[in-house]
């Protein structure tokens, strides 16, 4: 399957593939170390989440919203 093939694929179908892959990359990224500046982002998004200047949303939710707006 292309890119050309799956940017055709309904939504859901994008979905379950996006799920697959990270389920593939996530042991993989965690074994990978990131650089200084990827680590600075990270602290620098976790401040904000911590001082409710950032919102999360977890997945379930945004996978639900996806395509509704």
């Amino acid at each position: 399957m292309d890119i050309a093939e799956i940017t055709r694929l309904p939504l859901h179908d994008k979905i379950t593939i996006m799920e697959t892959l990270w389920a593939d990359f996530s042991p993989k990224l965690d074994a990978e170390e990131i650089s200084d500046e990827q680590k600075a982002e990270l602290d620098h998004r976790l401040a904000q989440i911590e001082s409710g200047t950032m919102k999360v949303h977890d997945w379930d939710s945004v996978k639900h919203s996806i395509g509704k707006r």
